[in-house]
């Protein structure tokens, strides 16, 4: 008796390729994308130090300032990313400020799908830790669809691109955060080590140093979401990652 199944049909989204793809674009451009990203950053680190500084005492306030403020400048730091994955893909050479700009144009989109997102994938965690990264895969594409098709509905677009993906980018997920904590934890705690040693202890170089991780946090998180969305469009539309650029042309 033979079992047939609709997933036997289904292409492979290819996990690993998308990642292999991500170090590549990430490494080869990896100053203009840490530039592209330092400001998003700063936008979480700033309140903590504020707090650490005396400027502010109330933690609970600060903190949660912080986390929202982190929920934006990832979402914006995406925004810009993802418009440098697709140039590299396609030949363009364009300015930093152009990417700024793009993504500016569409910041209170990007700010308050963002923020939803969040909000639903965090209501999933708080029961189990799957429900809510089962959430963030259906919509893990809505930055991207913001800035590359503004005509319509982000979470609508997101849930259709992502259908019968979202086990495969639950388990993206799972490897790129623990790439990036890792990544993040040796370099921001390299760094506080070496600030320490030659300057002694000090908030600003801290700042500096936390700011540095999150950068570098976005950015690659805002490579691998690009080429997922890319990814999606050529499996489920037959679109080439060259035609994503177009976009902006």
């Amino acid at each position: 008796m033979t079992h047939n199944s609709n997933f036997d049909n289904i292409p492979s989204l290819g996990v690993g390729q998308i990642l292999a793809r991500s170090f590549s674009i990430y490494f080869d451009n990896f100053l203009a994308i840490l530039t592209l990203c330092m400001i998003p950053a700063l936008l979480s680190t700033a309140p903590i130090a504020m707090l650490q500084t005396g400027t502010s005492t109330d933690g609970d306030i600060i903190s949660g300032f912080s986390v929202l403020l982190s929920v934006i400048g990832n979402f914006l730091a995406i925004g810009m990313v993802v418009q440098l994955t697709y140039d590299k893909f396609s030949g363009r050479h364009n300015t930093l400020g152009a990417y700024f700009s793009n993504a500016f144009r569409v910041l209170i989109k990007l700010v308050l799908f963002g923020i939803l997102v969040s909000i639903l994938a965090g209501i999933g965690t708080v029961f189990l830790v799957l429900p809510g990264l089962y959430i963030a895969a259906m919509f893990y594409v809505v930055s991207p669809v913001i800035l590359m098709e503004p005509g319509v509905s982000p979470l609508a677009r997101s849930l259709a691109l992502t259908k019968s993906y979202r086990w495969p980018l639950v388990g993206l997920m799972i490897v790129v955060f623990i790439i990036s904590i890792i990544s993040t934890s040796v370099i921001s705690g390299g760094l506080n080590v070496l600030f320490v040693s030659t300057a002694g202890p000090s908030i600003f170089l801290m700042t500096v140093s936390q700011t540095l991780a999150n950068a570098i946090f976005y950015g690659f998180g805002g490579v691998v979401a690009a080429l997922v969305y890319a990814r999606l469009r050529e499996l489920k539309e037959g679109l080439g990652i060259e035609d994503m650029a177009n976009v902006f042309e």
